[in-house]
């Protein structure tokens, strides 16, 4: 179930980066991420180290996170 997810946070980085590539920059009004590595990447690193539910826990959380008050910081899985 994991590799399911897995593949389907690639295809939405795919989809993400074509938007970014013509110009459309973003649609928030922070265009950087306050992550590294971004919660896409975060996701995927979770449910690879730890599997699909901790994994989607972590990830989940990891998203909840993410707002325009967070300080910028680097957080791994």
């Amino acid at each position: 179930m994991s590799k399911f997810i897995i593949q389907i946070i690639k295809i939405y980085q795919a989809i993400n980066k074509l938007f970014l590539r013509h110009g459309a920059s973003s649609f928030s009004l922070y265009p950087s991420c306050n992550f590294y590595p971004s919660c896409s990447e975060y996701a995927i690193g979770s449910l690879t180290k730890h599997g699909f539910k901790k994994g989607l826990v972590y990830s989940m959380n990891r998203i909840l996170k993410c707002h325009p008050w967070t300080k910028p910081r680097v957080d791994f899985p």
